[in-house]
């Protein structure tokens, strides 16, 4: 089992009347913060930096089951026994951003797609900059899984989590895969 080290704590957003919980989870590639109301996985991205982190800072329980779940399931992730997520979410605003992440979702683990496919795949070949511009908000960092999706040329290009981070996804992937032929895209 990896190595992963969690930290929980309760939040008032903008003193927004729904309590969000957050969690941090050390990966093997980096602190990822994490948000969750009752019901929803909310975000997960990565912390740039974790100069002024502390464990004190935070309680060492909660009860968030979505957060738990999240948490179980980044386990079997990092560990190659989990290809998909099944943690509720929102989805986002709009009808083309949802269609976009959709179709995000839908792509193989272990498997990449281009941006260029992954617009015809949309509705729209046309429309590659903006499906660029759903995958890099997505706030669901693996969850759905924008780390597989590439350039047309297989090059590892425009990770909001950082290109090294998508590089080890995409590795961390193929070994659990056996697709020798993917090995080109490094």
């Amino acid at each position: 089992m990896h190595n992963l080290c969690v930290f929980f704590f309760s939040n008032m957003i903008n003193s927004s009347p729904k309590a969000q919980d957050s969690m941090l989870i050390k990966s093997p590639i980096g602190i990822i913060y994490t948000e969750a109301s009752k019901n929803f996985l909310l975000r997960l991205n990565f912390l740039k930096s974790s100069e002024n982190l502390s464990p004190t800072q935070f309680s060492s329980s909660n009860s968030n089951s979505i957060l738990n779940q999240l948490k179980r399931e980044l386990y079997q992730y990092f560990d190659g026994k989990r290809r998909q997520f099944t943690l509720p979410h929102i989805p986002p605003t709009t009808p083309f951003s949802i269609n976009v992440l959709e179709k995000v979702k839908s792509i193989p683990f272990g498997e990449t797609i281009s941006y260029t496919k992954l617009a015809e795949n949309s509705g729209n070949i046309k429309s590659i900059r903006a499906v660029a511009n759903v995958n890099a908000n997505n706030n669901l960092l693996i969850v759905i899984p924008c780390h597989r999706v590439i350039g047309i040329n297989n090059d590892v290009v425009g990770y909001a989590g950082g290109l090294s981070r998508k590089e080890w996804l995409l590795q961390h992937e193929l070994k659990y895969t056996n697709k020798a032929y993917q090995t080109s895209l490094f």
